[in-house]
């Protein structure tokens, strides 16, 4: 019998590797430097699972394991490193805190995001992607501007922010 149908094979668990989030084509790889950092830390932590998969003899999560390194070595081979803190603040870049005030909305709520790579972009955290809609809208606008983003139309959701402050 094949070893591919052993009862051995059946019990292993499958070896699952979260795919990076794409780069449109022509689209840069900027990372604030806090996102660089994390990239570092996750290229050794692989280092160290592939270590352990191969000496375990692990074939199938030393080849997931691989082709994940691959992929974060060509992520940070174009990585380009942006510093927020020298943005001058005078108007929205990337890697600048932003707080939004909604427009229209009942109240006068404010909340804040943070604008940065594809790799960094955690929305449960407030970091958004450069590339995210909203992030394209805000980049470039002032304190004190509105800037609208989503659907226009009849059933299109409209949504528009105030710019609040910079940081």
């Amino acid at each position: 019998m094949s070893r591919a149908f052993t009862k051995e094979d059946a019990q292993q668990d499958d070896v699952v590797v979260v795919a990076r989030a794409p780069l449109p084509d022509g689209a840069a790889n900027l990372v604030t430097t806090r996102g660089y950092a994390l990239l570092r830390s996750e290229e050794s932590a692989i280092t160290d699972e592939l270590a352990a998969a191969s000496s375990s003899g692990d074939e199938r999560r030393s080849a997931a394991l691989d082709a994940a390194a691959d992929e974060l070595a060509l992520r940070l081979s174009s990585a380009e490193v942006r510093e927020p803190a020298e943005n001058d603040k005078q108007s929205v870049r990337f890697g600048d805190v932003v707080t939004l005030r909604a427009v229209g909305a009942a109240g006068s709520a404010t909340f804040s995001l943070q604008i940065v790579g594809v790799d960094e972009a955690d929305p449960e955290e407030d970091r958004i992607s450069h590339l995210a809609p909203l992030a394209r809208a805000l980049l470039g606008a002032k304190v004190g501007e509105r800037v609208a983003q989503g659907a226009t139309g009849a059933a299109g959701a409209r949504r528009e922010v105030e710019i609040v402050a910079i940081g």
